[in-house]
């Protein structure tokens, strides 16, 4: 399992490339007012702030109304069976976002757009990103989309209204239901689609820089590792599924020269977005990501993991293998997922 965690930060960088792929799609995108990098964060005046607003028609199954008039009151909260909360991070803090005059707003600041736009719901869409995992040739191997493949063609991405509800998208469900071994027998099918449901296990929850956002609406990403070894049935059953199997491969690039490129392509992808699409940079900015300041929090950050580490592996080595282990795989997460927003953030300064 040593190569989990490089699997993880692949996962997580690639569904942030495919968010921005997706852009390169048609889609009537009215133009973004130019927001200034002082005056994105909210508790900022910007008096001569007047965005466009856009509500896209919707291409999910179900999204919220234009107006946020019946749901005004329940941003923050559970409603039924929409969660309207953000996700709630690995550390098991769950963060809050402010509500002005009705309206969620962007916990990463102006976007110079407003309105529920392309995305399902307003404020927090949550989108799920299923990783497979399993060994190869003594490897630890996870489930790739092809390259050049957008969002749209990810059977193991979905956008979903709760994320304690289900975890799988419809289409890898259907693949489940009619496999040629399980077509005929539906109890086994459910059984099987709720043990891989059961054994995703999460390992990271953020709000994601993405194109899509607006004023009032973004994506909540939460990546699940399901572990093919505990659900073999499944993970063959999937892969059963020709137009399934034709959109992925096993891939066990997850090595140093593979973290390295994989950050060389996130940053050649945000050069060709801000030549080509500079607009869609106001949807990358952070206002509270000054240079500075996120400088000192890397010092910081960097030192506190390698007490944090220290911790674990005394707490490890002094009979506490559980508590040490877990520590430092949860320090080892939260550096990998710094390191990524560190590399978004330079390269929509850019």
């Amino acid at each position: 399992m040593e190569h989990l965690l490089p699997i993880i930060f692949l996962s997580y960088s690639y569904c942030v490339f495919l968010q921005a792929a997706k852009t390169t799609q048609p889609m009537a995108v009215p133009e973004r007012v130019p927001v200034p990098e002082e005056f994105t964060d909210w508790k900022i005046s910007f008096l001569s702030y007047h965005p466009s607003y856009w509500i896209a028609p919707c291409s999910f199954g179900q999204c919220d109304p234009d107006t946020t008039f019946l749901i005004a009151k329940k941003f923050n909260k559970k409603d039924g069976e929409v969660d309207r909360r953000m996700a709630r991070r690995i550390t098991m803090h769950r963060p809050k976002y402010d509500v002005s005059q009705g309206l969620p707003l962007n916990p990463s600041g102006r976007t110079g757009l407003a309105g529920r736009g392309y995305l399902p719901r307003w404020g927090p869409s949550h989108l799920v990103k299923v990783v497979l995992i399993k060994k190869r040739h003594k490897k630890m191997a996870y489930l790739k989309l092809r390259d050049g493949l957008t969002l749209q063609d990810d059977v193991f991405s979905t956008f979903v209204a709760n994320l304690s509800s289900k975890k799988l998208s419809e289409r890898v469900t259907y693949a489940i239901r009619k496999s040629p071994k399980l077509c005929s027998r539906g109890d086994i099918a459910k059984k099987v689609l709720h043990k891989a449901e059961h054994y995703a296990i999460k390992v990271a929850a953020e709000s994601i820089p993405s194109p899509l956002d607006t004023d009032n609406a973004w994506v909540e990403l939460s990546i699940y590792v399901i572990p093919c070894a505990k659900v073999r049935i499944f993970c063959e059953a999937v892969m059963k599924d020709k137009a399934i199997a034709a959109k992925y491969e096993w891939s066990t690039g997850t090595d140093t020269k593979s973290y390295l490129s994989s950050i060389q392509s996130l940053e050649k992808m945000g050069g060709t977005a801000k030549d080509g699409r500079q607009n869609d940079q106001l949807a990358m900015r952070h206002s509270h990501w000054d240079s500075a300041v996120w400088n000192t929090g890397r010092t910081v950050l960097a030192i506190a993991g390698i007490a944090l580490y220290g911790l674990g592996v005394g707490l490890a080595l002094s009979g506490l293998p559980v508590v040490g282990l877990s520590i430092i795989a949860a320090t080892s997460i939260i550096t990998l997922i710094v390191s990524l927003i560190y590399y978004i953030v330079r390269v929509a300064r850019r």
